[in-house]
């Protein structure tokens, strides 16, 4: 009997809601582009370098459907149909951001979802008389073949892999690091010389390959893991490669550019600001806009970029000062909560490293903590520092704005009537007290 008990005590359970969790408000996700081609034209590699490969586009397919599967399918948090008051996708203006964000889209709202025209409606053709009939029959009642949506990418959001980009006034005044000689780097790194210099030649069919080259080499080799060209048909003497290359650029103690101080600033700072800028405002805003409505109309943005940028706001938000490595498709998710005593609090997620959370205003000061002020920024990079990108209610926000503030002066009135009214009734027997029973 007693474990008849238990197993329907199992079984509710199992049939209570998924999404019992702490109401969600809003959701914030960065994600680096997928796996791309190699930064130089090597062998085996003929497609232009740095784009999108095929391997790329699915790895952000499949996030987008892990995100639709989260948002959607369990929680209920999103509409299964695209919805541009909803959600918004943004990617730097490079195309393998871009092309990761449409891929990441098609996974969010997948075919099968996308509009379709009113019955009876045969006005969805062009005005120039050709004969449509064929494609219009092809296309039955849907907006576009096979159902899909056409979601717009926003490309307005500044490039930000580099402080040379982030930061152009520092281009003739910051030397991010002086490369060791040839003769340096063999003494320290005598070991690991033959197996590059080999693998360099094979990659290159070059015999003259300088060993300055090994992140070139390092980055040829990571992207043909994704794409399943391995260095000499071998996936395991790929990979030993790979970590040799890590050695020699000493990544493991982070002697990267976004380490290094310009005028007593870590660069991390410098290149995360503009995003620390955005997530502060977007959170800050969905916060506003529950806390005094009960809702949020726009529920998700999505924003694909470099890994640079990723990785400069992984280390101002968890001071990860020897983070290196941010794999392609990576995601770090910001999801704004509110828990059953009406108080937000922000979860934090990083692929499956990192999961923790903070208290709203515990965010929000951490974010602004790791934002260089508008001018000290405008100052150093000779650019503005603006939260471009998410579209903002400002009416809204205005409106809030003036509610609060009218609601302060109202109360300042109301507090300096009734100070007035206590002054104005003291009684005739107070005012017959002679001079000196009044306190000083």
């Amino acid at each position: 009997m007693p474990a008849f008990l238990l197993y329907c005590f199992v079984l509710l359970l199992s049939l209570l809601p998924a999404n019992c969790e702490d109401d969600l408000v809003y959701v914030l996700a960065y994600s680096r582009h997928g796996a791309r081609t190699p930064r130089l034209r090597l062998a085996d590699w003929n497609a232009v370098p740095m784009s999108l490969t095929p391997g790329g586009m699915r790895q952000h397919y499949i996030l987008g459907r892990e995100l639709r599967h989260r948002y959607v399918s369990l929680s209920g948090f999103l509409s299964p149909h695209y919805d541009p008051a909803e959600i918004s996708i943004y990617a730097t203006n490079s195309s393998r951001c871009a092309g990761s964000a449409a891929a990441q889209a098609l996974g969010l709202y997948p075919p099968g979802t996308g509009p379709e025209l009113a019955a009876g409606n045969e006005n969805g053709v062009p005005p120039n008389g050709f004969d449509y009939r064929t494609w219009v029959a092809e296309l039955n009642s849907s907006a576009l073949i096979h159902n899909v949506n056409v979601i717009p990418i926003n490309t307005t959001l500044r490039e930000t892999k580099s402080w040379r980009y982030v930061c152009p006034a520092m281009r003739k005044d910051f030397v991010p690091t002086s490369q060791p000689s040839e003769t340096e780097m063999a003494e320290k790194y005598g070991e690991y010389m033959d197996s590059l210099a080999s693998a360099f030649t094979h990659a290159t069919e070059n015999n003259s390959v300088p060993l300055g080259y090994a992140a070139a080499l390092r980055d040829f080799l990571i992207c043909g893991l994704y794409e399943g060209k391995y260095l000499r048909n071998h996936e395991n003497y790929t990979r030993k490669l790979i970590q040799d290359t890590s050695v020699v650029l000493d990544l493991k103690k982070h002697v990267y550019y976004l380490n290094m101080t310009y005028n007593g600033i870590r660069m991390s700072r410098v290149v995360a600001s503009p995003n620390m800028l955005r997530i502060k405002n977007a959170l800050y805003m969905a916060m506003t806009e529950h806390s005094t409505s009960g809702s949020v109309s726009h529920k998700m943005d999505v924003v694909v970029l470099g890994d640079t940028s990723l990785r400069a706001i992984m280390m101002e938000l968890t001071d990860a000062q020897l983070r290196f490595e941010i794999p392609f498709a990576s995601v770090l998710l910001f999801e704004l909560r509110r828990d059953s005593d009406s108080e937000y609090y922000v979860r934090l997620q990083f692929n499956d490293e990192l999961n923790y959370t903070l208290p709203i205003y515990d965010m929000l000061s951490k974010l602004e903590g790791s934002t260089l002020p508008a001018d000290d920024y405008t100052s150093l990079c000779n650019v503005g520092l603006e939260p471009e990108g998410f579209e903002v209610d400002w009416k809204f926000f205005a409106l809030v704005s003036l509610l609060v503030g009218g609601g302060l002066l109202l109360a300042l009135w109301a507090i300096y009537k009734l100070a007035m009214t206590c002054k104005l009734t003291v009684s005739e027997e107070q005012l017959k007290l002679t001079p000196h029973v009044v306190s000083p």
